[in-house]
C-alpha cells in the first residue's frame, strides 16, 4: 500500500524533531575509544540551552513521544532538555551509533 502525504497542520500530520546529544567527553578530548562517555559540563549547559530554545520557539508543543538511544550522553541530553515527564520515553538501541 502506498503512503500518502498529508498537509502540515492536518489531524494526521506528524512532526519529527531530531536532537543530537550535547558535547560528550569523547568530543572534548577526541578520544573515540571512550566507551559510553557522559556529557561534559559544557555539554550539560548546551542541552539545557537547547531545551530552553526549543521551548521558547514552540517546537516542543504537541510532542507525543521521545525516542532515545541507551547511551549515557543521549539519555542525559534528553533529561536536560526539560521535557515534561508525562511524555512517554522509549529507550532503544535501534537508535544508537554503529
Amino acid at each position: 500500500m502506498a503512503a500518502t502525504a498529508t498537509p502540515e497542520g492536518s489531524a494526521e500530520a506528524k512532526r519529527v524533531l531530531f536532537v543530537r546529544h550535547a558535547q560528550g567527553h569523547h568530543n572534548a578530548t577526541c578520544n573515540w575509544a571512550l566507551h559510553d562517555p557522559d556529557l561534559t559540563p559544557l555539554g550539560e549547559k548546551q542541552a539545557a540551552a537547547c531545551g530552553a530554545a526549543l521551548a521558547a520557539s514552540g517546537a516542543l508543543s504537541g510532542i507525543e513521544a521521545v525516542v532515545v538511544s541507551p547511551l549515557t550522553r543521549t539519555v542525559r541530553t534528553t533529561l536536560l532538555l526539560g521535557l515534561p515527564p508525562t511524555i512517554p520515553h522509549l529507550v532503544t538501541p535501534l537508535h544508537r551509533e554503529r
